[in-house]
């Protein structure tokens, strides 16, 4: 984005820098244009008073604050990243398992066994135990991790050598740029590895996944979604108002609807019920009234999917599925759910 210096000075009367011949009146019709970024190194924008050679228009100036040395401020910064593929590794689940009895055991309880509890806990240990100062990753990085880092700390070091024997002036150390040129060349070698050991993998899964469905549709989701695993944007459909207007924004869209609805669900019919006792009647399931047992409530966590983003808990179904494999945090969560199914307390969030 380019802006207009003199905008800079408020304070400056006399602006024109030409003269209209007929009507001698003034006008600004030269400019100094500066980027956005370096708008704030300006001190001074103005006109000289005196005509140029061979011109009607009147010089125009510039001050401009001009560092002679550039040196970049590196700025510590805060771990303010969850990273869930942590859990993945045994030892930190183990220590997540562990962090969270302490953080429940201390934690001021609501209730016992209560969703809120276990919420709060959970979000103090994930900060405690999954902070990480490292943007998350492509999966095809962490299944070369060690061997990628390690080539990109090798490309660094011959990236700061070179930097410094760089002089101004002076022809490019031919050495320095034969090793850095060697370094780059060996991270993209190792970025291809990764991705082709992760798509092979994917193929691979597919085969395995023949005699369960919902496991090979979720391998081609995969596939399909690539490397970066990037997905659609969220298009909000747009309704049209009692007008047979486009709402313009999500108020406007739910105002539509509930008129729809309403309309809908209190349109006049007339039934027949005789109908009714024409239905074949199904066996009463008494069971499904009773809460759920521990198997049921394994199977459930095992078969949530993964990598979602959170809902308004901003608990992910990751931070659950952790507490299984220790009998103490199993317990504790089990207990909440039978503790909710008796009692049907809400969560207060």
């Amino acid at each position: 984005m380019l802006l207009l210096a003199f905008t800079l000075q408020q304070h400056f009367s006399q602006y024109q820098t030409w003269v209209n011949p007929r009507s001698k009146l003034g006008h600004q019709i030269d400019h100094f244009l500066v980027r956005k970024s370096d708008f704030a190194r300006i001190r001074d924008a103005g006109r000289y008073g005196g005509l140029s050679v061979e011109s009607d228009h009147q010089p125009i100036r510039l001050t401009l604050r001009v560092a002679k040395n550039l040196c970049k401020q590196r700025c510590k910064r805060k771990a303010t990243f969850i990273d869930r593929q942590l859990l993945q590794k045994p030892d930190v689940r183990s220590k997540f398992q562990q962090e969270f009895l302490s953080e429940f055991k201390h934690c001021p309880k609501v209730s016992n066994h209560s969703y809120d509890d276990l919420a709060k806990s959970l979000a103090s240990t994930a900060t405690k135990v999954l902070s990480s100062s490292e943007r998350p990753r492509n999966d095809w990085f962490y299944l070369r991790q060690s061997s990628l880092r390690a080539a990109i700390n090798e490309r660094n070091m011959a990236q700061r050598a070179y930097n410094k024997a760089l002089k101004p002036g002076s022809p490019k150390p031919l050495k320095e740029l034969a090793v850095l040129q060697e370094r780059r060349k060996a991270v993209k070698k190792e970025v291809k590895k990764a991705k082709d050991e992760l798509m092979i993998g994917n193929i691979k899964a597919l085969d395995g996944a023949k005699a369960n469905p919902r496991g090979f549709w979720e391998g081609v989701s995969k596939l399909k979604s690539g490397l970066s695993r990037h997905v659609k944007k969220f298009i909000i459909q747009l309704f049209k108002n009692s007008e047979g207007k486009l709402c313009e924004n999500a108020a406007e869209n739910s105002k539509a609807l509930e008129a729809h609805y309403e309309k809908v669900y209190n349109m006049g019919s007339s039934m027949d019920d005789s109908v009714l006792n024409l239905v074949r009647q199904r066996p009463v399931l008494t069971h499904l009234e009773c809460a759920p047992n521990d198997k049921e409530i394994s199977t459930a966590l095992r078969q949530a999917k993964k990598n979602k983003a959170v809902g308004d808990s901003k608990i992910p179904v990751e931070f659950w599925q952790a507490l299984e494999g220790n009998c103490e945090t199993e317990n504790i969560l089990k207990d909440c759910f039978h503790s909710f199914w008796d009692k049907e307390c809400q969560p207060k969030d």
